[in-house]
């Protein structure tokens, strides 16, 4: 604030009361870059004192970067480190501009799109920066973006009912609301799309209809659909003739069951049903021999409940096996179906790196851990049991980073062979004490 003020206010540090709150804005837009706060200080020093002329300034700051001078640099120095970029990451970092301002980036998630659209074949994990999940896009960072991104025809952003020359070439779209309006250009403009991505805010919806014109327009190139939070209780059907749809997120949707016309997405990488109504999946997912990551389950939203409850997970009546290629499986219940032990079949899955099961029963111990050991990829492991009184035992796992545990879990001597003696023993084993509050689902992995 104080250096702010000193460049607005001609050396005076403290701020006119009628204009705390707007420089309050001002400065979280700045989100702390003192180059901004310094050069943006000089410009608010040549406009009149007023609540009218910096709120203007404010609502105008992205189109004030491009035509007042002394924002110009502010542009360049900013933009060097973007053209110091070699040219496979110069696209992974302008896709941030298919999220809405201020939106809270998972790093899984984007890494599993840049993934999806071909830009990178995979992402090393063992480089990661500390406990860091969620990043933000600077407000100043991301207008540099949306300028880039739609000068290369990277992506368009669509903003509810807002009026917009669409060119003939959409590759991505970004919509930021409804779409109900301009709905005719906008599937004229999408004979080419290769992602859509609703960001459905308070009030905004996307029909039906809708949806199912600009799918069928790009059912030839399709890679990407995020649809989550989307008001939808049924997957359109011409999601299913998308055959080269490699990622799906229809997280925190209304959708109640998964068709069998699901096993016709063969290039299908990712499938996020996260707290949806989905309680069981069709044996024809098993039929996706590319999928990587299939996150399902849904978390109670109860502000105190029993530890053992905080996942409920869904059923796969199917050999989850026959899924060489998952890497991810997060939540599925241990309960045996139709004769498939659903436990036996985990150990099948040799590329898994993430686990997720929930209903664990005291028998299923000992074919869980003989599951587990053969999964040397594994380095997360989140177990619930079917009740608190259930007593699973475990103890030693191979190179295994995180541990989450609810339920009695007691040391076990499974792994008294000679193969077993120098796999390292559980990190981290966290347990909640019944009655204690969950965290809240966006701090919780998957």
């Amino acid at each position: 604030m104080q250096l702010l003020c000193r460049k607005a206010f001609s050396g005076v540090t403290s701020c006119p009361q009628h204009l705390k709150q707007i420089c309050k804005k001002i400065l979280h837009a700045c989100q702390g870059l003192p180059l901004a706060i310094e050069v943006i200080g000089s410009v608010l020093s040549t406009r009149r004192q007023t609540m009218e002329d910096w709120e203007l300034f404010y609502k105008s700051m992205g189109v004030e970067m491009e035509r007042n001078n002394q924002l110009v640099p502010i542009k360049k120095l900013l933009s060097l480190s973007y053209y110091d970029l070699p040219n496979h990451l110069k696209i992974c970092f302008l896709y941030l501009s298919i999220y809405p301002e201020d939106a809270k980036i998972r790093n899984d998630d984007l890494a599993k799109l840049w993934i999806a659209e071909g830009f990178v074949e995979r992402i090393n994990e063992t480089g990661k920066q500390g406990n860091i999940v969620v990043v933000r896009v600077h407000d100043i960072i991301r207008h540099i973006i949306l300028l880039k991104a739609s000068e290369h025809n990277i992506t368009t952003v669509f903003r509810g009912q807002e009026e917009i020359s669409f060119s003939n070439n959409v590759k991505r779209l970004s919509v930021l609301g409804s779409i109900s309006g301009n709905s005719e250009q906008v599937q004229s403009s999408c004979k080419s799309i290769r992602t859509l991505v609703l960001h459905i805010i308070i009030g905004g919806n996307i029909s039906e209809s809708h949806l199912s014109h600009l799918l069928s327009h790009g059912r030839k190139l399709i890679k990407v659909l995020d649809f989550h939070d989307a008001q939808l209780e049924r997957i359109p059907n011409e999601i299913f003739k998308l055959f080269q749809l490699k990622y799906k997120d229809l997280s925190r949707t209304k959708v109640k069951c998964v068709p069998k016309s699901i096993g016709m997405l063969q290039s299908l990488q990712t499938l996020n049903l996260l707290n949806t109504h989905v309680a069981e999946l069709p044996v024809e997912i098993q039929k996706l021999q590319q999928l990587r990551h299939l996150i399902i389950g849904r978390f109670h939203s109860e502000r105190v409940i029993e530890t053992f409850e905080k996942v409920q997970g869904v059923r796969a009546s199917l050999r989850i096996g026959k899924l060489k290629s998952l890497q991810q499986l997060m939540y599925t219940e241990a309960d045996q179906v139709d004769n498939i032990s659903i436990v036996s079949e985990i150990g099948k899955l040799l590329q898994l790196r993430k686990l997720g099961i929930t209903k664990l029963k005291t028998e299923d111990g000992k074919e869980l851990c003989s599951s587990l050991v053969k999964l040397t990829e594994l380095r997360e492991l989140i177990v619930y049991s079917v009740n608190e009184d259930e007593v699973i035992d475990f103890q030693y796992f191979s190179n295994i980073e995180l541990v989450r545990a609810t339920g009695k879990m007691s040391r076990m001597d499974f792994f008294s062979s000679p193969t077993y003696k120098n796999r390292s023993p559980i990190r981290q084993v966290k347990r909640r004490p019944t009655g204690v509050p969950p965290q809240s689902d966006h701090s919780l992995p998957y």
